[in-house]
């Protein structure tokens, strides 16, 4: 395994948080200032920012997100959905000095990106006003080729798009939100959002967009049951089913709950990990059935996971150090690969793409926008 860093080229960006390909580029959804969003030519490995995707954004300490809200849709154009720097409770993340931070700041000094950590919070929720600075998430459509930039709106106020996925056939985007953990569905034909209300207490990374339209997720059911959500588009319901994904939701990881990591196959099938226990499920979405594959290397938080060659999922999993995780889908058999990256004191992923035995990997709360390209 051979690993190299690249680092994207903005003061401002300290996570990658998204990520989607095209031909032969990757782009890259960041956490940072007003430049959000950044493009890799996989064959160079050359980086460049792109104008921004929310051009009202400020730099007054509270950072955006492009958060698991990164789509293409089937003309190229990428959607996005907005995100801010807010915590489980709905609040702006606030200045902080402690020995893990001057450890971060330190670190990119070495990489060439020093960073004014003043920067990075606010400093009193005092004169923090919601409705003023942070009135709800937009989602937009930015097309690469043209340079055309749309902006669909507010889904829903004072809410911010926490995931999307997107269904090219209907071009519609679906979503989870932060601080609510609402239901958002965006019909961009229509220029219609619809909120479906409160899911549950938070408890998953990402919906599953299943082949025939239908959108998956999870909620808390009662006694603490982490439980499947469907979606019908057909329908346009919400249904809490009774499949139960775990008997308890188990303990956090970096703040993260349940269900997290989803990947849709190239032959249509859908698998899943957990925060707790590091576990991998097969959805059988037809009949809405749940099948344990087995427990991935690591323990804990299944972060990323995508198809690499045919039947075989790789995967990042562990904290605070994630490690690359092979599996067979047809044998069942994993192989731990081995650490990333040790030297820092923070090394994990949120967004992971392949290329022909190559693995991309976007790190992130590191404080370090750090894009791997791991050479299997």
């Amino acid at each position: 395994m051979r690993t190299e860093e690249l680092i994207v080229p903005d003061p401002m960006a300290v996570a990658i948080t998204s990520m989607v390909r095209s031909g032969r580029k990757l782009y890259i959804g960041l956490t940072g200032g007003r430049n959000i969003l950044a493009e890799c030519d996989m064959d160079s490995g050359c980086m460049r920012m792109a104008p921004p995707m929310f051009p009202w954004a400020t730099e007054e300490g509270l950072l955006y997100k492009i958060h698991n809200s990164l789509c293409i849709d089937s003309g190229g154009r990428l959607i996005a959905g907005e995100d801010v720097n807010f915590d489980w409770d709905g609040l702006p993340a606030q200045r902080e000095e402690s020995p893990t931070v001057s450890k971060m700041v330190e670190r990119r000094t070495k990489l060439g990106l020093p960073i004014d950590p003043r920067k990075f919070g606010i400093e009193s929720l005092a004169d923090w006003d919601r409705r003023g600075k942070t009135p709800g998430g937009h989602i937009v459509r930015y097309d690469p080729a043209s340079g055309q930039h749309v902006d669909f709106g507010i889904a829903s106020p004072l809410e911010y798009w926490h995931s999307m996925v997107y269904d090219q056939k209907r071009e519609r985007a679906y979503g989870h939100t932060l601080p609510g953990n609402r239901f958002l569905v965006a019909d961009l034909k229509a220029g219609q959002h619809v909120d479906h209300g409160r899911i549950s207490r938070f408890c998953h990374h990402k919906e599953i967009l299943a082949p025939d339209g239908k959108v998956f997720g999870a909620y808390v059911a009662r006694g603490g049951r982490l439980n499947l959500f469907e979606y019908d588009p057909a329908r346009e319901f919400l249904s809490r089913t009774d499949t139960t994904i775990l008997a308890d939701v188990g303990t956090a990881v970096a703040g993260n709950y349940g269900m997290d990591a989803p990947c849709t196959t190239r032959r249509g099938e859908v698998y899943f990990g957990t925060v707790a226990n590091a576990l991998i499920f097969k959805l059988h979405w037809q009949e809405r059935r749940l099948e344990l594959v087995g427990q991935a290397p690591g323990g804990q938080r299944v972060a990323t996971m995508c198809e690499g060659e045919d039947d075989v999922l790789y995967m990042t999993v562990g904290f605070p150090h994630a490690r690359i995780i092979r599996l067979d889908t047809r044998t069942r058999k994993f192989e731990d690969l081995g650490a990333v990256n040790t030297d820092a004191p923070i090394v994990y992923f949120h967004a992971d793409a392949w290329d022909d035995g190559v693995l991309w990997l976007g790190e992130t709360d590191g404080f370090s926008a750090s894009l791997y390209r791991v050479r299997l």
